[in-house]
């Protein structure tokens, strides 16, 4: 708490300092401060967010430490109506450059202040989940230097947009603040440090090339690794043809593995590669713009499926084995989406899209084990400018799932087990074989997913010189 009110108080006093501002004015420096704060209402349903939310779960069974806990609150959304955050962008520019008529500098620094007034799935000590603790972190912190119109070399922490769908069609999605809705635009890499190289034919024509140390939340999904243990190779294109615009990103993602090398303990290794892509087709038609959209995966898990394993324990053991008899380290997704954005003029902006989530099912070859239940998801947005720096959006977001028999009677038969083992004393005479077989059984029960919608109002408001 107190770093960030630290933080929060230097950036203000920074700001506020006449000295300091005078000293900026008799720099050979642009200086420009913008904010955005978004603050919603919305009626949504709690719902469980599968392994997503599983580090609870994990730790009443009695194994610290395991489990995720990215949607910490998705249990007590429907008591989380309201959400407030906010961000604030500082850039400096300085060599100013004129080509035929278009504005450019030689270097460009941006840092980014983000605000969560109250996060839900912020983790605070032994607070309940939903507690709404309140975050201020950094978020892109990069310098560009540019020694020609035409090229650009970014170094420091950066968001690759061209590898978000979302930056590609040019919307985002209004009344999502902790990203229960996200499907649509999971691929991208976001906050991530590495330096990235981009070439503009045009002003509407552009090729990037990166590399960067992390992944994306898709990434993490895949391969099942730590963020910052992943090296990431990223090109790109984005293309603006006037009735067509089109994007194109490619990520080439290695992660996993650690050793003791030359005296260094757990050296990184990146054993594993997976690749991700993303494409959007995006038509222009007067007020008009459907487009479609694609994120898909492919590539190596950083642990391999051990249920073939399992079930051979299980055999010898004389309990039941499961539907799931996979012992690979092969994945794949693909997620689909369709949508549309419909210029009003007067009255606003209209925008919706469907995400279809396909990848193989419970039990299958190159089945992405924390999506097994999701199976839609989609949004819906009214937008209406009330002037020329605000908006209030009305939107509705819907998360669809299905329920797969084959998980389901692979939880119950564990169940069983655990029951059977444990009758039999199992976990007085093999207390470790026992532990695994309570292990495997929170693991099942932690994948089932349970759809969630939400409903409501949000106002947004820009400022700034």
């Amino acid at each position: 708490m107190f770093k960030k009110l630290l933080v929060t108080t230097s950036c203000m006093l920074a700001m506020a300092t006449g000295a300091f501002a005078e000293k900026l004015t008799q720099a050979p420096v642009d200086f420009e401060i913008y904010g955005s704060l978004n603050s919603l209402y919305k009626s949504q349903t709690s719902y469980r967010a599968g392994l997503l939310d599983s580090q609870d779960r994990f730790e009443a069974a009695g194994f610290e430490g395991a489990g995720n806990a990215y949607r910490d609150g998705a249990n007590n959304r429907a008591s989380q109506n309201v959400r407030a955050k906010g961000a604030l962008t500082m850039v400096a520019k300085a060599g100013e450059n004129d080509y035929e008529g278009t504005k450019w500098y030689n270097m460009i620094s941006v840092m980014i202040l983000k605000m969560d007034a109250n996060d839900p799935d912020e983790e605070d000590g032994e607070s309940l989940d939903g507690h709404g603790g309140d975050v201020v972190s950094l978020g892109d912190v990069w310098v560009r230097y540019a020694p020609f119109a035409f090229l650009g070399i970014k170094v420091g922490t950066q968001t690759v947009a061209g590898t978000a769908p979302a930056a590609a069609t040019g919307y985002q999605f209004a009344g999502d603040p902790d990203g229960d809705f996200v499907y649509y635009t999971v691929s991208v890499v976001d906050e991530k440090p590495g330096v990235t190289f981009d070439l503009h034919l045009s002003k509407d024509i552009e090729f990037g090339f990166g590399m960067l140390q992390g992944m994306g939340d898709f990434s993490s999904i895949v391969s099942g690794g730590k963020s910052e243990e992943a090296t990431n190779t990223v090109f790109w294109f984005n293309g603006n043809f006037g009735f067509l615009e089109a994007n194109l990103g490619y990520q080439s993602v290695s992660v996993g593995g650690s050793e003791d090398e030359g005296g260094i303990p757990k050296n990184w290794k990146h054993e594993y590669t997976h690749t991700m892509m993303n494409y959007m087709l995006k038509l222009n038609i007067g007020g008009f713009s459907p487009y479609y959209t694609a994120q898909q995966a492919s590539g190596e898990k950083v642990s391999a499926n051990v249920y073939a394993g399992l079930n051979t324990a299980l055999t010898a053991a004389g309990l039941t084995t499961l539907n799931n008899n996979t012992s690979g380290n092969e994945v794949e997704g693909l997620f689909q989406t369709v949508g549309i954005i419909v210029d009003l003029e007067d009255w606003g902006k209209v925008a919706a899209d469907y995400t279809m989530i396909g990848d193989a099912k419970w039990g299958e070859e190159k089945s992405l084990t924390v999506g097994t239940e999701a199976a839609t998801c989609s949004h819906f947005n009214w937008k209406y400018q009330i002037t020329d720096s605000s908006n209030i959006t009305f939107f509705y977001n819907h998360l669809g799932t299905r329920d797969d028999d084959k998980l389901r009677e692979d939880i119950q038969t564990m169940q069983n087990n655990v029951a059977t083992a444990k009758a039999l004393g199992l976990d007085q005479t093999s207390p470790s074989t026992y532990q695994g077989l309570v292990q495997t059984q929170t693991l099942l029960e932690s994948i089932p997913f349970s759809s969630t919608q939400s409903i409501g109002i949000e106002l947004s408001m820009t400022f700034g010189n």
